[in-house]
């Protein structure tokens, strides 16, 4: 009897041989010829990322990895190289993929760059209300498998349409069997929309569980897709080993054969639920006890970004690393990658990741070691990035063989303001780039007190043609400045001198290459305008004159000493102040991370890879 499932549908999107298929649509000259892309390095050895389907046919499969390069070229006609630390191109196909999925379906979860999760209940029960479920929709599900109904692992065609026709038959008494084939006709046409729109091809796992989906979507491959229905759950697991079950791959896996002596998943229903809670803890015991009768209610969360950034290469057998040089060079690499996506990141996700960590396995009487270390992540630059990675592994290794080195970063928060930011740093060539009521702001500021300046000016130059032995008549000039609403009006004497010119630093202001579109908003936002800043040298005069000593002034208001610009600023709006500087270092700090020759270097050979070829 069939263990009760739950009613969600999720489906397992997972690309064919991604990686081949982009550098295949780069290249179609590559098209029906055995193809691997792997990862190459000093020794001229790599472990494969991704071969092609005919590729596999000459016996070369993904699980030949750290295999020497010129054993490869003997099974494959044509070897494509390419630095596998950097992926750009297959990120950015990735997310085309997601742009078509998300299309069709609002529950879309990227499980990497080339696998999704969907939940398409809601509409698969909303296609089965409009319209009685017809057994016809057979004809529709024309790359469909049916396990329990086919012969895993095995592509016949006679056998697929003969298995699926018979479970077809059956749905007339299961709305479960209904519902499953609604959704085998939604992924047919959401496959053929991925193929049309983006040329790559892609598999399907079909179930009622994000486990049981991939399970499905790996038994037949290329370009099908395989339903799980639940009364062939059971049959499925008594042949199904251990580690080819999704969270059980690593070392919860080794420890389940290990200590339980299962080697298949129908080996756990011996034990029960007490049991695999005394010999796991609590949380993994229940996992276990579910997950060996199919059940697991992990839900799909719409997420298309990820919870971490990272980039890791092993080396195995003469491979590890021995010298500093090399793992400074191979640390360098990592933390550019890693730098060059957290700022794509940054400005795609308007987030900063907040975490570093630093993984690495190390070599010690034999016995390989691994350790992680965690810092605060306080900047983007690689050579932070990378410094901190090193200091790290060399503290523990210790010269060791090292044979992995991962660099990650997490801990992802919103950025404050980071809409504000992004308008700061941007460099804008003219007021034309503001809209609306901001730009119409700044056009008033700039009409209302340049005029005003001008008439000052005015007033100076015939003053001292009238009285030129009388030039301290006008020493101090009083500008009156409008404030915002929520603050009382004032007026500031600003020196006029050879030192400060209103007029001049604000042509100068405006006359700036790179204009700050957000600068007069700021301003127009803080104060409405704040008053120019005097020159050090000029006297102050005025209602507001403060008194240096107290951090008052005469209407009783208090100061705090600003102690980066030293001024005195009112308490009131001291922290508004500091958020002023924080953005400016921000700034700068951004301005500072000019892309290095080496990374544009790797963009270049990123982009001509066929010279490898």
């Amino acid at each position: 009897m069939a263990v009760d499932l739950g009613n969600r549908i999720v489906v397992l999107i997972d690309m064919d041989c991604f990686f081949c298929q982009v550098e295949t649509r780069l290249k179609p000259e590559y098209a029906g010829k055995p193809l691997a892309v792997v990862q190459y390095n000093l020794w001229g050895t790599g472990g494969e990322m991704s071969s092609h389907y005919f590729g596999c046919r000459t016996g070369f499969t993904w699980k030949s990895r750290h295999v020497e390069v010129k054993n490869i070229q003997i099974c494959c006609i044509i070897l494509v190289i390419i630095n596998a630390i950097s992926c750009r191109r297959y990120r950015s196909a990735g997310r085309e993929v997601i742009d078509v999925l998300k299309k069709h379906c609002t529950m879309v979860e990227r499980a990497s760059v080339d696998e999704a999760y969907l939940d398409i209940t809601q509409i698969v029960d909303d296609q089965l209300a409009k319209k009685e479920f017809d057994p016809a929709v057979v004809e529709e599900l024309k790359t469909t498998y049916v396990i329990g109904h086919s012969e895993c692992n095995v592509n016949n065609e006679e056998q697929r349409r003969k298995g699926l026709e018979e479970w077809i038959a059956e749905a007339a008494e299961d709305i479960q069997i209904q519902r499953l084939a609604i959704a085998g006709r939604f992924v047919e046409f959401l496959r053929q929309e991925i193929k049309e729109t983006t040329t790559f091809n892609c598999s399907a796992g079909i179930s009622f569980n994000k486990i049981l989906a991939k399970l499905a979507c790996g038994l037949h491959k290329p370009q099908k897709q395989t339903i799980l229905p639940a009364s062939s759950v059971s049959k499925l697991f008594g042949s199904l080993p251990v580690k080819k079950v999704r969270n059980l791959g690593g070392k919860l896996g080794d420890m389940v054969i290990d200590a339980l002596g299962c080697h298949v998943m129908s080996d756990l229903l011996q034990y029960s639920l007490q049991d695999l809670q005394s010999q796991f803890d609590r949380k993994t015991g229940h996992w276990l006890y579910h997950i060996a009768r199919g059940i697991d209610n992990e839900p799909v969360t719409p997420r298309l970004v990820s919870k971490s950034i990272g980039a890791c290469k092993r080396f195995p057998g003469k491979q590890t690393i021995v010298k500093v040089e090399t793992l400074r060079h191979w640390l360098g690499e990592l933390s550019s990658e890693i730098s060059e996506r957290l700022e794509q990141d940054f400005e795609e996700n308007e987030r900063k990741a907040t975490s570093l960590t630093v993984s690495f396995h190390y070599i010690q009487n034999k016995k390989v070691i691994s350790q992680s270390r965690g810092f605060a992540l306080t900047t983007y630059k690689q050579e932070k990035i990378a410094e901190m990675s090193i200091n790290a592994v060399l503290k523990v290794t210790q010269h060791l063989p090292i044979s992995f080195l991962g660099v990650s970063a997490g801990k992802f928060i919103k950025s404050r303001g980071s809409e504000n930011l992004k308008k700061f740093f941007k460099p804008s060539s003219s007021l034309n780039n503001l809209q609306g009521s901001e730009k119409e702001d700044v056009n008033n500021f700039i009409d209302e007190h340049v005029e005003l300046i001008k008439k000052l000016k005015s007033q100076i130059t015939n003053s001292n043609s009238s009285n030129e032995n009388n030039s301290e008549t006008l020493k101090n000039v009083s500008i009156p400045i409008e404030q915002s609403s929520n603050s009382q009006s004032c007026s500031t004497s600003l020196k006029i001198n050879d030192k400060f010119s209103p007029c001049s630093k604000l042509q100068k202001s405006l006359q700036r290459e790179k204009f700050k579109q957000s600068f007069f908003i700021n301003v127009l936002k803080e104060n409405k305008l704040k008053n120019h800043k005097c020159d050090d040298d000029g006297p102050i005069e005025g209602k507001d004159k403060r008194d240096k000593r107290t951090g008052t002034n005469n209407k009783g208001e208090n100061f705090k000493k600003c102690l980066q610009c030293h001024q005195l600023i009112s308490t009131n709006k001291f922290e508004e102040h500091n958020d002023y500087h924080m953005a400016q270092n921000v700034q700068l700090e951004m301005n500072s991370l000019p892309a290095s020759e080496e990374r544009k270097k790797r963009k270049l050979s990123d982009e001509t890879l066929d010279q490898f070829s």
